[in-house]
């Protein structure tokens, strides 16, 4: 048994049995889609430009991953380290899918359900990617198979079934269930195995919050670093986005930021439930909630007024990742500092 071989074991605990799919599934848009930005009404019909094309090649059956256990619930507090990718990787996450790609990969969109089809909604970038399934822009590609197959990328939570395709440049894009969303990933036959087998359930972020939290949650310790969780509403839950652990620098700007800031002399009615965006952050012993709604950050276990969000407060946590994924605020002198509002 080689290493590789051994690696795809220690990652993948077991193997569902293979099923039958005959559904055809979604290959990746190269091409670049122009920016626009607007409202806030993204799912209007009228607001997306479909191209359908052609079918794709079906080279296996559909396989269901395992994803590793999840690690022993702490009792509150700051009290496990929070787990480290290895070397020249890094760790994204999706709801409670945890998977560990190259760190130099850069972010784009991936395949969602959009007017009754799956659509691909965002300017992909020329080289590798993770992919989430967040509208970019509102220039969108739909269709069984889109044009332009070529650089590796992962995308999680793609509106994709599993099984596998062959791409236009030879290399496969293989999608599985794991930790109850889709993880698929198009890559040479080493670097996808590896990727699947790093596949496992969240174990830094919380995957889900019921509303907006007043108290300190329990997460890992980030010892002098900045852990900041991503959070989106879906229905009536907060659904984690993305993840990422900051250094120390990060750190020290948002502690600063934050002291320098004032008070809301008033509660904003969104505030009380959260907005559809929230951000937890965690800097040693101190945790706050960042509402890109309401524009507001509260310390949790301190005062229950929010204070205000600035720049500087936002400038820190406007990671690459967080940018890609979240709307952020949709006026005033914060607007653009993410993504944005599509229309």
């Amino acid at each position: 048994m080689d290493d590789l071989e051994q690696l795809v074991r220690d990652g993948l605990r077991e193997r569902a049995e293979r099923v039958d799919t005959s559904a055809p599934l979604v290959a990746r848009a190269r091409r670049s889609a122009r920016r626009r930005r607007g409202a806030r009404a993204v799912v209007a019909a009228a607001a997306v430009v479909v191209v359908v094309v052609g079918g794709t090649a079906i080279l296996d059956e559909a396989r269901d991953v395992s994803p590793a256990p999840a690690p022993e619930p702490t009792s509150g507090g700051a009290e496990t380290p929070v787990p480290m990718a290895p070397d020249g990787w890094r760790t994204e996450q999706w709801h409670d899918l945890a998977v560990d790609v190259p760190a130099h990969w850069g972010y784009g969109a991936a395949p969602m359900r959009l007017v009754g089809d799956t659509n691909i909604c965002g300017d992909l970038p020329d080289g590798p990617y993770v992919g989430r399934p967040v509208m970019v822009t509102d220039m969108c590609w739909a269709g069984d198979r889109l044009p332009g197959a070529s650089a590796p990328y992962v995308w999680l939570g793609a509106d994709v079934e599993p099984g596998t395709v062959a791409l236009d440049d030879g290399t496969v894009q293989e999608t599985v269930e794991v930790a109850g969303t889709t993880l698929t990933v198009a890559a040479d036959d080493p670097l996808r195995r590896r990727i699947l087998a790093s596949a496992r359930t969240g174990d830094t972020c919380p995957a889900e919050l019921l509303r907006a939290p007043t108290s300190a949650l329990p997460l890992p310790d980030t010892g002098a670093g900045l852990l900041v969780c991503g959070y989106r509403t879906d229905g009536e839950r907060q659904r984690l986005v993305s993840s990422q652990l900051l250094g120390v620098e990060a750190s020290r700007r948002l502690v600063n930021a934050y002291a320098a800031t004032d008070t809301m002399s008033s509660m904003p009615a969104c505030a009380e439930e959260g907005g559809r965006e929230l951000v937890v952050v965690q800097a040693r012993d101190r945790q706050w909630v960042v509402d890109l709604e309401c524009s507001g950050i509260r310390e949790l276990g301190a005062s229950p007024f929010p204070r205000h969000l600035t720049i500087a407060i936002i400038e820190p946590l406007a990671t690459e990742v967080l940018r890609n994924v979240l709307y952020g605020p949709t006026s005033g002198r914060l607007a653009g500092s993410f993504n944005g509002p599509m229309g």
